[in-house]
């Protein structure tokens, strides 16, 4: 997120879970952790995405990435309620990393408003800087911006594809009613 351009070629495991509620889903991970999550794609269109931000894609199955698809399953089963997967928060600034810790802590099920995670943060005033962090979320679903909602209660923008509707998807799957 400091960049769309990786500064120096990085190694990225890339794997698909193809039979979910919201198309295939392609998941990369670095050594240290899970560093992308794309809903909605294809190989090639994931995999051209990674390799235009300068990352090297490597073909073998990593365990990371079997873990990840398995706890994704269970999530859309209801099976899962919380993820328990590395991330690798190095591409982010202190900022980024702090609103997407403070939304990775919000309980299933349960939303929060861009202000409350500005407030928590420490930038209360922050609320609209909330937002281009959660709608730039490289690791949606399991770092879960579709439980940040406005402060009138209502929907506001979501990244992945399928935008709100999507959003929406998540949420009632988790049983909250907006």
């Amino acid at each position: 997120m400091k960049s769309n351009v990786n500064s120096h070629a990085s190694n990225l495991w890339v794997s698909y879970l193809s039979q979910t509620p919201f198309g295939q889903i392609g998941l990369a991970a670095t050594e240290i952790g899970i560093s992308f999550l794309e809903m909605q794609t294809t190989p090639e269109r994931f995999e051209a995405s990674l390799q235009d931000r300068g990352f090297l894609l490597q073909p073998e199955q990593r365990p990371l990435l079997q873990a990840a698809m398995e706890q994704l399953t269970a999530y859309f089963q209801g099976r899962l309620k919380t993820f328990d997967l590395a991330i690798d928060w190095t591409r982010f600034t202190p900022f980024q990393e702090q609103v997407l810790r403070k939304t990775l802590a919000i309980p299933y099920g349960q939303v929060k408003t861009y202000a409350q995670i500005a407030q928590e943060v420490g930038r209360p005033r922050a609320a609209r800087a909330v937002g281009q962090v959660e709608a730039h979320n490289p690791i949606p679903i399991v770092i879960p911006c579709h439980r940040v909602i406005g402060s009138d209660g209502s929907l506001h923008g979501y990244g992945a594809p399928g935008g709100l509707q999507t959003k929406m998807r998540l949420l009632e799957l988790e049983g909250v009613k907006i």
